[in-house]
């Protein structure tokens, strides 16, 4: 529900709104699509991601989902002489999902998100290129096997922190 109307709150501020952003990122931990709704000194990012943080260490074969929600100040932007130009972001956001966390096994988790990150879009082109940064710190939620629920620190949150992330996104 917190992702939904932070993202109504995205679409009805449009009078900042440049354009919207469409893309995908990719990392060990996740990968999946993002919706960027850019600002003059912020910008919106919805994402929708499989989670394979217990997929790629081989403790699970079946990746989690998550939905996400970052809202990114830039606290830097400059182009350099060949005409690219660069921005540094960081800012909170919010995490919502049906993750696998190591031995807590697989359940909801609840988060809150940090990100940092920058980004390049090259002379002429409509891509705009992210490196970045990002973890969370919540609950997870499991079932017992005697039917009763868990809530546990979301471990693997803390550890995404120090996972890269590459995403590509297209202006329009």
């Amino acid at each position: 529900m917190l992702i939904l109307a932070f993202t109504f709150l995205s679409l009805a501020l449009p009078a900042q709104r440049k354009s919207v952003c469409l893309g995908g990122f990719f990392s060990p931990r996740a990968c999946g699509v993002t919706l960027v709704f850019p600002r003059d000194r912020s910008f919106s990012d919805l994402r929708l991601s499989a989670d394979l943080g217990g997929v790629i260490r081989g403790e699970t074969a079946i990746p989690g989902v998550r939905a996400e929600w970052q809202y990114n100040y830039i606290l830097s932007r400059w182009e350099v002489p060949d005409g690219t130009h660069i921005l540094l972001y960081a800012g909170p956001g919010a995490m919502l999902g049906y993750v696998y966390d190591g031995s807590n096994g697989r359940g909801v988790a609840a988060a809150l998100n940090a990100a940092v990150g920058g980004g390049f879009r090259f002379p002429g082109s409509p891509v705009l290129v992210t490196v970045g940064f990002s973890g969370s710190v919540g609950c997870h939620l499991t079932m017992t096997d005697s039917h009763d629920s868990r809530m546990t620190l979301y471990k693997t949150g803390l550890r995404n922190f120090l996972t890269p992330e590459i995403s590509l996104r297209y202006d329009f």
